[in-house]
């Protein structure tokens, strides 16, 4: 692939640099016979280059090569000219040696993902499963973060939906069987996400009062995604699958059984980020109490863009509400190894 695009790119150089300068004997003719044979000429040109190159790199073996040496020389420097660019890409002024060619070994990479005890798979299986997962991922939590916290893998995030929208929004995610929800203070949408909450935390799915105001054709699709995954649960529970939880039938659990299967992963804004213990404690605390849920699943820092004297503060506040039971397990998001 490397190679047709640098084989293109010379073509297409080749093209630009003939429809700007006409042939030398023909200087004296009329100005509009001057452009269509320099149109022509570059047309031809460009077309049998292209092809006699695209040709060489069909031919080419399957197994291509980067020269990494050339790339990172390249970003250093960059091209000065268009004839260094055009060298560069067919290798005329290139002092690399194949040797210093490193290969792309895919074999080699999928042998270590799949091989066990790899460090490499445990992360990966995490993030893209090689089998299909059961409906839980494990996560560390609880006291002194000693226990195992089961997240759902798939959840609902109120991320720019309009607080007007926010309580329909999130009874319709509870009523397809998503009990992973995803709030945050910048959000502004706590207020209305917690009168759904609280229907359903008080009543069940039938509290949710969608049949009322919803299309029949959209609740069916809404009860045959709750269906298929209250059948993934029952299947991944008989299996032995670790990270598996039993369904409990509407109206079978009363409000403590119902809190204990959602998740509530909520995002404290960098406003509520502070050195000051006190400020970080009832920021969460007003949250819990404005959403009504008891406790929090997750808490995590939303953004890494105030300074570290305040970011690491923050997580260390948020570690013994952890340990105290007002938060399940704590995050970071939107942080990339800088930051880290």
């Amino acid at each position: 692939m490397m190679r047709t695009v640098k084989l293109l790119l010379v073509a297409q150089l080749i093209a630009s640099t003939s429809a700007l300068a006409p042939p030398n004997n023909q200087q004296n003719q009329p100005r509009q016979q001057q452009t269509e044979i320099s149109r022509r000429d570059a047309l031809i040109t460009s077309t049998t280059v292209a092809t006699i190159l695209l040709n060489g790199a069909m031919e080419a073996k399957a197994a291509e090569t980067i020269d990494m040496d050339a790339i990172n020389a390249a970003r250093a420097k960059g091209p000065t000219s268009v004839g260094e660019l055009i060298g560069g890409a067919t290798g005329a002024g290139s002092t690399t040696s194949n040797d210093n060619r490193e290969k792309v070994d895919m074999d080699k990479i999928n042998a270590a993902r799949s091989k066990a005890g790899n460090p490499i798979t445990a992360r990966s299986k995490m993030i893209v499963p090689n089998s299909d997962p059961g409906p839980l991922m494990g996560i560390r939590g609880g006291n002194k973060g000693k226990s195992v916290v089961k997240i759902p893998r798939v959840g609902y995030s109120l991320y720019k939906t309009p607080a007007e929208q926010a309580e329909k929004a999130t009874s319709v995610a509870l009523r397809s069987g998503i009990l992973h929800i995803d709030v945050g203070t910048l959000y502004g949408s706590n207020g209305e996400v917690a009168k759904s909450l609280q229907k359903y935390l008080n009543i069940g799915i039938s509290g949710l009062g969608l049949a009322k105001e919803e299309k029949p054709e959209l609740l069916e699709r809404l009860d045959a995604a709750y269906s298929a995954g209250s059948d993934k649960s029952v299947s991944t529970v008989s299996s032995g699958a670790p990270n598996s939880i039993a369904p409990a039938p509407d109206g079978s659990v009363g409000r403590r059984g119902r809190r204990e299967q959602l998740f509530v992963s909520h995002k404290i804004s960098n406003a509520e980020q502070s050195t000051d213990p006190v400020k970080v404690r009832r920021a969460v605390k007003n949250t819990i109490k404005e959403l009504g849920c008891t406790y929090l699943d997750m808490v995590s820092i939303h953004s890494p863009l105030t300074d570290s004297e305040r970011r690491l503060e923050t997580y260390k506040t948020l570690l013994n509400l952890r340990d105290s039971g007002f938060v399940k397990t704590v995050g970071v998001c939107n942080y990339g190894f800088f930051f880290f």
